[in-house]
């Protein structure tokens, strides 16, 4: 065999190595069937997500599989400042999946606030007790001394709420609050990450109770009291939670 036929094999040879030893992991991914990118097969820091109040939302664990929740709009009125405005206990969505609730570490709650949804009838209202709504209907307007149906006012242009909102231990127990000031409509509040270990020193279910709204609809008209005040007695508003726990995809920075 002559050398320059040898001398071609060991190129050959040397040639092979080379380009498998180069090799990167990596996994294609082809979008709608045209262009396609590749990205590496190990996990890279979680992406950011979006800005604004309904953005996706931000994998952090592997324990997390679906988006943080959105419950859906909430239409109450205005009630005595330590009166239950809303409850998740009452709440269909809610009341028969409690276990949505559950949390060990991690239960952050943010706020939105919506415009004033005007007259509704009765079946319109959400998260509020049959007791409660009962309450209302059989008193009296404590301004103008003349009985008012609920929610059968003109929509109210307050531009700010601010809401109390409460986790309780199911069994109506003990709680902790944080007040949302002032969150604009259209807009959402921050958001506010409870102590869920305070109410049980572990792991809870708990309910989310909403007291003490105000708006600044009294601000713009009388221009007292400023900057919040409480809503008034039957007025209608709207708002609506998000929540994100240990099971969920947490809000985006």
């Amino acid at each position: 065999m002559n050398s320059g036929f040898i001398m071609l094999l060991v190129f050959l040879f040397i040639s092979s190595c080379s380009k498998t030893n180069n090799k990167t992991s990596t996994s294609t991914i082809k979008k709608n069937n045209t262009d396609t990118s590749t990205i590496p097969t190990t996990p890279t820091s979680p992406t950011t997500g979006e800005t604004g109040c309904n953005s996706s939302g931000v994998q952090k664990y592997e324990i997390e599989t679906q988006d943080y929740y959105r419950f859906n709009d909430v239409i109450t009125f205005g009630m005595n400042s330590e009166d239950i405005v809303y409850t998740t206990a009452e709440d269909p969505l809610i009341k028969n999946n409690p276990s949505i609730l559950s949390a060990d570490k991690r239960f952050k709650v943010r706020v939105l606030a919506k415009e004033s949804p005007g007259k509704v009838s009765d079946s319109a209202l959400v998260g509020i007790s049959p007791a409660m709504i009962q309450k209302y209907q059989n008193t009296e307007d404590p301004e103008t001394n003349i009985r008012k149906d609920i929610c059968r006012l003109t929509a109210v242009p307050y531009s700010k709420l601010s809401l109390t909102v409460r986790l309780r231990t199911a069994e109506g127990g003990n709680y902790v609050q944080h007040t949302f000031e002032e969150v604009p409509v259209g807009g959402c509040s921050d958001p506010y990450n409870f102590d869920i270990r305070s109410l049980t020193g572990g792991s809870a279910t708990p309910r989310i109770e909403v007291v003490n709204a105000k708006w600044d609809y009294a601000c713009q008209v009388f221009g007292n009291p400023c900057p919040m005040d409480n809503v008034w007695i039957k007025y209608c508003y709207k708002f609506s939670l998000q929540v994100s726990t240990d099971l969920t995809y947490d809000f985006p920075n």
